[in-house]
Order: structure tokens, then sequence, then C-alpha cells
């Protein structure tokens, strides 16, 4: 697809990151390149960038947030991160870590369709709630407590409001015992997840498992936020299901697609 290159006033200025392995060096060219405008660009939450964007938040001043996308190829972490393959997909956020759920609107299939992603029917029933916090440096910067902490409140509140036993699964880390496990294998006999900003909600769905998520997760809106209904979580309909879906694959972009400049149109093109 070819794709007019807006044309570039300002370029954008970008939180530049010591280690030299970091992916924004490989990223953050793409967007000098298509982005028209001089905005301010965090990868990640790493070396400082949290104070920082605590900072703006307080000054109310706009940032744009990138990351890993929520589907399809995914970068490779350990011990360097690489990017495998051209069709790894990447988020572009404003003032925020996820993007703003909008599928109110009907969005088309045309880019989920691509992802090659089968998206199994609900599975009811099952033996375990499964907790999937977020990593440490998330929990702390969006919930504002300890990863321990939030692990401990948020078993108490589930407890208040279910007999049903909670497992844990940790983010898969080099040392711990979840490295080289499938999700999947956790989520068989689920009866469903709960995390705050984890894309193990986005699995789950994909698995046909109901989630509880944190109201600032792109999945709010087909999830669950209010843990007091644990025991009742809702099944959406397939066709708002899958919408939602859409709009995700909408929410995410490659590195030659934010380079040709659709990152920017899509973000901006109700403005």
């Amino acid at each position: 697809m070819n794709i007019e290159r807006p044309k570039m006033p300002n370029k954008p200025s970008f939180k530049r990151m010591n280690w030299s392995a970091c992916l924004s060096h490989k990223i953050f060219p793409h967007i000098e390149k298509g982005w028209p405008v001089r905005d301010v660009f965090y990868w990640g939450l790493a070396e400082g960038n949290t104070t920082e964007i605590k900072s703006k938040e307080e000054t109310k001043d706009d940032y744009w947030f990138v990351d890993v996308g929520y589907m399809g190829d995914q970068i490779h972490r350990y011990p360097e991160p690489k990017i495998l393959t051209d069709n790894t997909h990447f988020r572009i956020v404003k003032n925020g870590i996820h993007n703003e759920a909008d599928d109110h609107k009907t969005y088309s299939s045309d880019r989920f369709d691509k992802l090659n992603i089968e998206v199994e029917d609900w599975k009811k029933g099952g033996d375990y709630i499964l907790l999937c916090p977020s990593s440490p440096t998330v929990t702390n910067h969006m919930n504002g407590k300890s990863y321990e902490q939030w692990i401990r409140d948020t078993k108490r509140e589930i407890q208040k409001h279910t007999d049903r036993p909670i497992k844990l699964r940790e983010k898969p880390r080099p040392g711990n015992k979840f490295w080289g496990t499938d999700i999947k294998d956790d989520l068989k006999d689920a009866y469903l997840i709960v995390t705050n900003f984890s894309l193990s909600a986005i699995d789950a769905l994909v698995y046909g498992k109901p989630v509880f998520t944190d109201k600032r997760h792109i999945a709010a809106t087909v999830a669950e936020t209010n843990i007091e209904q644990i025991d009742a979580p809702v099944y959406y309909a397939r066709e708002n299901l899958m919408n939602w879906f859409f709009m995700v694959a909408h929410k995410q972009w490659t590195l030659k697609e934010i380079e040709e400049g659709l990152a920017y149109k899509e973000l901006h093109k109700d403005k």
C-alpha cells in the first residue's frame, strides 16, 4: 500500500535510551520519518521514563508512549531484544500505556485478518481464577503500588467475592518458573483471568476466557473491571467481541507503516 507521507514542518523529539541494544534505536527513526509534528516520545518505562512521564502528567503536557503491539508477531526479548519479522507491530499511545478503546465504532476486519489469529468460542467453567499481574515497573507506574502489594490487594479483593482458588501466573522471565511456558496451559483450566495491564488479557480473549482488567486497559470494553462481579463474568456477543479485535488491529503498526505515516494518520483521523 502506497501512502503519501505527511509533510514534516517539525520533527518529533525522543527520549533516547542509553542501552545500545534497546529497540528504541531501531523504532524511533521510523517514527521520525512518519510523524509531522514536534511531539515527545518514550519507549517503555525504563531509564527514568516513568519520572519524566509523571512530570508531564502533572503539568498536563502531552506525550506519546511506544511499546510492543497487542497482537501478532512478537519481539525476541532475551538476552537482547530483536525484531524478528517485518510483520511485528508496535503501539503508539497518547498520554498512557494502552490506546483508548473506541470499539463503539464499527471497524473493518482487514488488518486483523492479516494476523491469522483464530478467536475461539467462549469456554465457560474452570477450576481457578488465573491472576496475571503486569511487570513490577508497569504496576508501580500505573497503580501506584509495588508489584507484591498489588498481588496481595487483588487476591484479598477477589477472596471477598468468591471461594474459587486463585492461581498466580507471573510474566515469564529468565530464571523464574514460568520461563519457557505457554499461557495456554494455564488458561485451559482457568475460569477467567484477572490482570491490571498485562496483554495476557488478549491471550485469554483469543482462547475464549473472560477477563477482568483495570479500567485503562485496552480490553476494558470487553472485560469486567469490578471485582465484585468475579462470579458473574460477561460473555460478550461474538459480533461485539470481533469488532473489538478489529479495533485493536487498527491500534498497532509495523515499522514500515509507521515510517509511511499510517500510524500518525490513524491516530489523528478524527482530530
